[in-house]
């Protein structure tokens, strides 16, 4: 009896069951045949070109940038710029305290009007030695030739015994004496012409006003003179320092000061941009330094502001660096409404080959397993869309599309999204938006 009665209970559930589940197959209206589908969407293989590059990154610079630090230590005192602000060349950006400097430039002044009085009285001087070595020596040649006359008179008066012994030894003193301050007299000529005389020197129209400023003396004090010169230069060249004018026109990047610290040539205190035009450095490998030349107009992505640029090559290395084996290009890049900034990252792609009048067909749509390369066209069977597993060979690959060699036609839908819940001969159904459940993940 007990036995019965589970079997009739059994059996009450199971046709509460199978009238539920006819009532909800009723609601839907829907077969089973219908809901065998797999929601896709395809893509059309297409003939073009395709392009394989490979994208160098490097930071935008400036064109002009200059990081300035005062030529001399001292207090600021002013500034007269802020963050952002246009400057022109040589225009006042800081000044220092120059008290300092300004007596420095006083006592070298100062130290000059004293070297310049010395050479004056040394100069005046050696004229006065100049004037004197002719007349001295003219005089004692003079002196000499008569003594020497008088020496060879006397001589001949005391062979004849003329005259007396004592007389003629007067003579002869008289010519020892006139003939050593002769000699004298020459030597002192001789080192202030620094040549010896000639036979009418005596009466030399030398300009001592010429010949003076050869003199030893002369000469120490001129050398004083253009040394105490150049102290004040160095001083007023240090006055001048005191004040910081920007070396660009362009705009102020940072101020790294206050008033009142102290600045020193050690520590930049600011920073002038040029943004009018800005490079790129790329180090270029030597498998795509072929397609680079100077003059050549290149597309240069900003990933920050979303942004593609114009870029033209302005330098190509003629060598490979030694350290990365890579060539130096660099790219400038007009920025005439400043918005490319220094430090943003710029990135470009550069061609490695290419192919014209090719199949190509999304990346999205290509499967890949072990080096084997397969795509899913959408085919019409029996009224139904099916999909069917093709092995293709694949050729240029890039971010976005693909080329295909072998293995599609021109016109043919290939799966893009949902293919990864296909398999060969699955029935398919083609929509615009695919579920983001689809299992598209490679």
């Amino acid at each position: 009896m007990k036995r019965n009665i589970k079997s009739l209970s059994l059996i009450g559930i199971i046709s509460i069951l199978l009238f539920t589940a006819c009532s909800q197959s009723q609601e839907t209206g829907a077969t089973p045949e219908e809901e065998k589908y797999v929601p896709v969407t395809t893509a059309e293989v297409q003939k073009g070109s395709i392009v394989e590059t490979t994208r160098l990154s490097a930071k935008l610079e400036p064109v002009e940038q200059a990081s300035l630090a005062p030529m001399v230590s001292g207090k600021v005192e002013d500034i007269f710029v802020e963050i952002g602000d246009k400057v022109e060349k040589g225009q006042k950006l800081v000044a220092l305290d120059k008290d300092n400097i300004q007596n420095q430039v006083n006592n070298a002044r100062a130290s000059l009007q004293v070297a310049q009085a010395g050479y004056q009285q040394s100069l005046e001087s050696a004229k006065q030695r100049v004037i004197q070595a002719q007349t001295n020596y003219a005089t004692a040649k003079q002196a000499y030739e008569d003594a020497k006359r008088n020496a060879e008179r006397m001589q001949q008066l005391y062979e004849a015994e003329a005259i007396s012994r004592q007389q003629w030894e007067q003579a002869q003193t008289q010519l020892t004496q006139a003939e050593s301050r002769y000699l004298q007299a020459k030597q002192e000529y001789e080192h202030v012409f620094g040549t010896q005389p000639t036979p009418d020197t005596g009466n030399s129209n030398i300009n001592p006003a010429e010949l003076a400023p050869t003199l030893e003396s002369v000469r120490m004090s001129a050398a004083q003179v253009e040394q105490a010169r150049a102290q004040l230069q160095s001083a007023m060249n240090q006055l001048e320092q005191t004040v910081l004018t920007s070396p660009i026109t362009g705009e102020v990047a940072n101020v790294d000061v206050h008033a009142g610290e102290i600045a020193s040539p050690q520590m930049p205190i600011m920073y002038v941009v040029n943004l009018d035009q800005m490079i790129i450095r790329l180090n270029v490998p030597e498998s795509l330094i072929g397609n680079i030349r100077q003059g050549q107009e290149i597309d240069v992505d900003i990933p920050t502001l979303n942004q593609t640029v114009k870029g033209k090559v302005t330098a190509v290395s003629a060598a490979a660096d030694p350290n990365t084996l890579t060539f130096p290009v660099k790219i400038q890049i007009d920025n005439p409404d400043h918005t490319l900034k220094g430090g943003m990252i710029a990135r470009v792609s550069l061609k490695q080959k290419s192919s014209e009048n090719t199949l190509t067909i999304p990346t999205s749509a290509l499967l890949e397993n072990n080096g084997l390369y397969r795509v899913f066209v959408v085919t019409d069977k029996d009224g139904k869309k099916v999909a069917e597993e093709r092995i293709v060979q694949r050729g240029i690959l890039t971010s976005d599309k693909v080329e295909i060699t072998d293995g599609l036609e021109e016109g043919e839908q290939v799966v893009v999204k949902g293919k990864n819940l296909l398999s060969d001969g699955a029935t398919v159904k083609i929509v615009t938006d695919q579920p983001t459940q689809d299992g598209d993940s490679q």
